[in-house]
């Protein structure tokens, strides 16, 4: 397998706080086995956790995320280092993977109920569980732009960059999905809490 490669001509070279999972992707490039067992664990997490936005069914969920497993493990050799994230690249396979599997339904991000939210160790919400199910209630009110915008930048903790590589769209259009879902779920809990 290739190695990974510096930023490409003309573009900036990836921060410094972004170079160790360059490092992974190198060392599994050059047949690191033990590697790929680092890559899972720091990355599957949040592959899981995006996947299951999507979804909200813990089964398909965890059957979609090996796929996009199965689909990183294969095209790895050819991922450059660049100004994403590998964690943005992994987000785009499962985006990928999460559209296929819905192209044929009209599909929004379904962020889902507090008991099945309750069954992922990875997203931790309040103890207080009206206002958890009030802010999944309103999230659901969002557009799916919109949702998708929070669900990367609050849940799976990306950057309006790395979101953008995800959602293919500019940065500045995720912080302005960003804000506008911000500034459309502080109304939407103002008014449940006044109701």
């Amino acid at each position: 397998m290739p190695p990974v490669v510096a930023a490409q001509a003309g573009e900036e070279p990836p921060p410094v706080c972004r170079c160790q999972a360059w490092r992974l992707v190198e060392r599994m490039q050059h047949g690191d086995t033990r590697a790929v067992g680092e890559f899972y664990d720091r990355f599957n997490v949040d592959v899981y956790r995006y996947v299951w936005l999507w979804c909200g069914d813990e089964t398909l969920a965890q059957k979609l995320t090996r796929e996009v497993w199965e689909r990183a493990l294969r095209s790895i050799g050819g991922l450059h280092a660049n100004n994403d994230t590998p964690l943005s690249w992994l987000l785009r396979l499962a985006r990928a993977r999460a559209g296929q599997y819905f192209r044929t339904r009209r599909y929004r991000l379904g962020l889902i109920d507090l008991a099945a939210v309750q069954a992922v160790e990875a997203l931790a919400f309040d103890d207080d569980h009206a206002q958890s199910a009030a802010l999944l209630a309103a999230v659901r009110r969002l557009s799916p732009a919109q949702q998708e915008a929070i669900a990367l930048t609050y849940f799976c903790g990306l950057d309006e960059i790395d979101s953008a590589a995800v959602m293919g769209n500019t940065p500045a259009i995720v912080q302005a999905l960003t804000w506008q879902g911000r500034v459309r779920l502080a109304g939407l809990l103002a008014a449940g809490a006044s109701a």
